[in-house]
């Protein structure tokens, strides 16, 4: 039923196949008319090439005869013109006939041959003096001079004949000639008009040949075609099906905020998501056309794993690494990578890979790891302590102010491990930098300061902190609580490696740092002060400058204030002499 509408649809083919038959045959007519009346044009003119030789002999035969009559005759009329025979004073009246025969013939041959300047010159010069001679001959006759006339006869008119004959004759025989030449080439011509019809019927036979296999083959192209577009039609419905979901995809790959890239058989770069090129801080131009390795990997990216990912994409395998990269600002950042190969025809393979930043991952998990391990080393002591007090309070052994003496022992220690827990969750929370850990704001933090200030003991001085405040302080963004948490370890380690009732200090001010404008708060003690190599480590986490115990603390306290003052943008500096004092100097940047 399909190709019923296709030829329906393709009429217009059939059309011109019908159209082309029906020239065909028109043209095999006209060309066989046209040999026909060829042919007979030239048996016309082979026919027209003998007649009037033929016409002008016979018609000088007969003048000859009528000639030769008339002087028979004029031969007998001299006889009676003689005195001695009888006279016979008119002319014989066949004589009269004679001469109007010879008018009629005259005037044929002046119309073969003096009407037709085609003629031979001299043909038609021979006509005229031959036809002035006869002319004059019948002057002679009609006036009675026979005599004149018998002479002019024998003079003229005879060798004018003769003349007239013999250049008639001439023409007769070079007509036959010609007319034989004629009638060969005509016949040559035939068998060439033959041949070409031959040859015209042939071209017309293969153009209806070919222009009916020309048609046949457009039809079924046409049908071959129909059904070719039928089949991307129903494909085309499929892909577009399919093209839905690869935008689906396409968004969600282009808003993922996983790395996203393809690399050719080369291992070159040839399509990288937004994600990737924010992670790595590239341009796309830079980075199309290379091999990722080439710009990420640095000093420290290990190369065992560099040649794990070589060997699987040598081997046309995927992969699943965890790897260090570096940015293009130089910084360091940990990646993990899943890596699909895309098989080619050929047996090469390009790759599809995923790539998370896992830095942040990675940083919690070593924390983790590293609050684990410190919270088993710091927790054994106190709990050690407590144990073995707890063991001797279950055996009742000791009095009862040994006894309650153990029982503050046990509290100060669960004080102390409270306080330590509490410090490492504090210093692990800043170090990840939750989210909305810190509330900043813009804000003047004198009148804080003060309040802190005022109201700042310990439980072993009473002394307040000495606190100086420089007039018209700029505003500083921060997070007050925060602050005030790295503030209050300052002091504290200030007061706690003071001797009693020794000064704490307080400044703070407004100053230019490191070409910028920066707020300063100083806190300076008349402690023990530090050694050099003590004031290297002061900032470690769980670092203690007095590692005799007698000292109370965590080790926690510098780190956390070091954390969170890095956090605001700030720094902190620590100028310490040992026996001396040490002096602490967090700088904020102005708001």
């Amino acid at each position: 039923m399909e190709y019923k509408q296709y030829i329906q649809s393709n009429a217009h083919v059939l059309s011109l196949i019908v159209v082309s038959f029906l020239l065909f045959i028109f043209g095999l007519a006209e060309l066989r008319n046209l040999e026909l009346r060829n042919i007979e044009l030239l048996a016309n003119n082979t026919q027209s090439i003998y007649e009037h030789p033929f016409v002008v002999h016979s018609s000088a035969l007969e003048l000859q005869v009528i000639a030769t009559k008339i002087t028979a005759e004029n031969q007998s009329l001299l006889l009676s013109l003689n005195p001695n025979p009888n006279p016979n004073p008119n002319p014989n009246p066949i004589i009269k006939a004679d001469i109007a025969e010879m008018d009629r013939l005259i005037h044929v041959i002046e119309d073969l041959y003096l009407g037709d300047k085609s003629k031979p010159q001299e043909l038609r010069a021979a006509s005229q003096q031959w036809i002035k001679n006869v002319n004059v001959f019948r002057s002679l006759a009609k006036e009675k001079q026979l005599n004149e006339a018998i002479s002019f006869i024998g003079e003229k008119l005879t060798p004018s004949f003769n003349e007239l004959m013999v250049k008639n004759d001439y023409i007769l025989n070079f007509s036959e000639n010609k007319a034989a030449s004629i009638y060969q080439a005509s016949q040559l011509e035939l068998i060439d008009a033959k041949k070409s019809l031959s040859r015209n019927i042939l071209i017309f036979l293969l153009y209806f040949l070919s222009v009916g296999l020309l048609g046949t083959i457009y039809l079924l192209r046409t049908i071959h075609l129909k059904d070719k577009y039928l089949i991307q039609q129903r494909t085309l419905a499929e892909l577009l099906i399919v093209n839905k979901e690869y935008k689906k995809m396409a968004v969600a790959v282009q808003t993922t905020t996983n790395a996203v890239t393809i690399t050719d058989r080369f291992a070159h770069l040839i399509w990288v998501n937004p994600a990737f090129l924010s992670a790595c801080g590239y341009t796309e131009d830079f980075v199309i056309g290379k091999t990722a390795g080439s710009f990420l990997q640095g000093a420290d990216t290990s190369q065992d794993t560099v040649k794990i990912m070589r060997e699987a994409i040598k081997n046309h395998k995927g992969f699943d690494v965890e790897i260090l990269n570096y940015k293009k600002s130089g910084e360091s950042f940990w990646q993990h990578i899943i890596a699909t190969p895309i098989l080619h025809n050929d047996g090469s393979a390009g790759y599809v890979s995923i790539q998370e930043d896992i830095t942040q991952k990675n940083i919690i998990n070593k924390m983790k790891s590293e609050f684990v391990s410190t919270a088993a080393h710091e927790l054994r002591t106190p709990l050690t302590v407590i144990n073995g007090y707890v063991e001797l309070l279950i055996m009742d052994i000791g009095s009862k102010d040994e006894q309650r003496e153990m029982l503050s022992t046990i509290h100060s220690q669960s004080q102390a491990m409270t306080h330590l827990l509490n410090e490492m969750l504090d210093i692990a929370r800043i170090e990840a930098q939750a989210v909305g850990l810190y509330q900043m704001e813009r804000q003047q933090i004198g009148p804080r300061l003060q309040t802190m200030a005022d109201t700042f003991i310990t439980p072993d001085n009473h002394n307040k902190v000495t606190l100086v405040l420089s007039p018209n302080l700029p505003e500083v963004k921060v997070d007050i609580a925060k602050l005030e948490q790295a503030i209050y370890n300052c002091l504290s380690n200030a007061y706690k490696f003071s001797p009693k009732r020794g000064e704490v200090t307080m400044r703070v001010s407004e100053v230019t740092h490191n070409k910028q404008r920066k707020l300063l708060i100083a806190i300076e003690d008349q402690g023990i002060g530090m050694t050099p190599e003590q004031l290297a480590h002061v900032c470690e986490k769980f670092y203690r400058a007095d590692p005799s115990g007698a000292i109370p603390g965590t080790g926690l306290g510098l780190a956390i204030t070091k954390a969170i003052i890095t956090h605001h943008g700030g720094t902190i500096e620590i100028e310490s002499e040992y026996g001396v004092g040490t002096k602490v100097m967090l700088y904020l940047p102005v708001a």
